[in-house]
């Protein structure tokens, strides 16, 4: 009896065992839509009616008058105390991320890639005001979640020690769990009138915001049907949600009075997109090469819509490079002479025994490129460099001499992914340009 039971106990063990793999199985095989994103679409029409593109005529560029308003929105944007008031020494720069779990995971990669990386404001604080499994439905209704805002984000922002007054810029990626029709146009159409509803919400709660990023999810195709949100997620409603961002921000390009972000009347932040980060599965978009491999990029367990560990730093390097290199975004992101009072100890702390030379212009750019930097020397320069690339521990893995007037790539696709350290020496001096890079690559 006591060895059936044994074998009772041990086949149930196994059962168990193999219903919690099977439960954590994606179907990776749904790796396509056969559908074409909205940055390779541009000009072209999905169904027949409705224009592709970031921005209006399909263009992936940002229409010069709002660029310009953005920018005008931008140069306001100035260290703040806790109360609001401009303190150019101890004053903050508060960009939150906002979105239920899946931007509050890619929020924190981005975090962690902000803190290593010596090129960035020190006036700076990237604060998480992410809530998981709470959507856009949760977030307009303040009446019945008023809870939403004052039990939880403004908490969430004092305990970065910082207050909702130093809030300046949002980013911004979620859904609705009220709408789960999908039905093209009325699904993206509804998640823009709630985009649209935020914005004011938004204002409110964050006095001197000026500037907020929408991003549509990224590829949905390997959501797990008996998963909760899958609804949500399934494409090609995560297809849609872009469709829902860009439309958002063409309403407020064309005049809508709800969207006036200057003036009397201003009634909204300013709003722009975020980083795109949808892709056809492994099918890469023609625009910028970005792919999503189940296996890879997804948590087994995660539902199809969390991220691995992998494919966070994927969609955080996507936000990177997308605050870096933004007209609107990258005048108060980056280090310049107007933030050098701010007090910058801790944003290079792990820079090893690196010294970074302020004094020596930054004329030579380092780019990530998927797997790769790319290094670009401009034909104005009188002297070639010598390149090396070190990992997170100080290992030497690239080393090449560099001629004025060209650009190189060195591919790091066979190391992990991870930290490198980019060294520039100039060949007629003893002096070194510093700069710090996240890579995701396949290992």
């Amino acid at each position: 009896m006591q060895r059936l039971t044994g074998i009772f106990g041990l086949f149930i063990i196994r059962l168990l065992f193999s219903c919690t793999k099977a439960d954590a199985q994606l179907p990776c095989e749904n790796d396509t839509t056969h559908l074409t994103s909205i940055i390779d679409l541009q000009s072209d029409y999905y169904l027949g009616l409705y224009q592709g593109g970031l921005y209006p005529g399909g263009s992936n560029e940002l229409p010069y008058e709002h660029k310009e308003g953005g920018l005008a929105m931008a140069k306001k944007i100035k260290p703040l105390d806790s109360l609001g008031n401009v303190d150019w020494e101890n004053g903050k720069v508060v960009f939150a991320g906002m979105g239920a779990s899946t931007a509050g995971n890619a929020w924190n990669n981005f975090i962690d890639l902000v803190n290593v990386d010596s090129g960035i404001n020190p006036c700076l604080e990237v604060v998480n005001a992410c809530l998981g499994a709470k959507g856009l439905d949760v977030m307009i209704d303040t009446a019945e979640n008023g809870w939403y805002w004052y039990d939880e984000i403004m908490p969430r922002i004092l305990n970065k020690g910082v207050t909702r007054h130093q809030v300046q810029a949002v980013w911004i990626k979620t859904a609705s769990k009220a709408d789960t029709i999908l039905e093209f146009p009325l699904y993206p159409a509804a998640i823009a009138d709630k985009y649209a509803a935020l914005m004011p919400i938004l204002r409110d709660s964050f006095p001197n915001l000026q500037l907020v990023f929408v991003s549509g999810f990224f590829y949905g195709g390997y959501a797990d049907p008996r998963k909760e949100f899958y609804d949500i997620v399934k494409e090609p409603g995560s297809y849609w949600t872009n469709f829902a961002v860009k439309w958002l921000v063409e309403r407020q390009i064309v005049g809508v009075p709800e969207l006036a972000y200057a003036g009397i009347g201003a009634k909204s932040p300013w709003v722009g997109w975020g980083p795109h980060v949808w892709a056809d599965g492994t099918h890469p978009n023609e625009t910028d090469g970005l792919y999503w491999d189940c296996e890879v990029d997804f948590q087994p367990d995660g539902g199809g819509y969390h991220l691995s560990n992998t494919g966070k730093l994927k969609e955080a390097s996507l936000l990177l490079e997308w605050a870096r290199t933004n007209p609107v975004t990258r005048k108060w992101f980056l280090d310049g002479p107007e933030w050098t009072s701010c007090d910058p100890d801790g944003r290079t702390a792990d820079g090893r025994n690196f010294t970074i030379d302020s004094n020596i212009p930054d004329i030579y750019k380092v780019y990530v490129y998927q797997s790769s930097l790319l290094l670009e020397i401009p034909s104005t320069a009188n002297t070639q460099v010598n390149w090396e690339i070190y990992d997170a521990v100080g290992n030497l893995v690239h080393r090449q001499e560099v001629a004025p007037g060209t650009t190189v790539t060195a591919n790091l696709s066979h190391h992990a992914s991870g930290l490198f350290i980019s060294k520039i020496t100039y060949a007629d001096r003893m002096e070194s340009q510093i700069t710090k890079h996240m890579l995701y690559t396949s290992r």
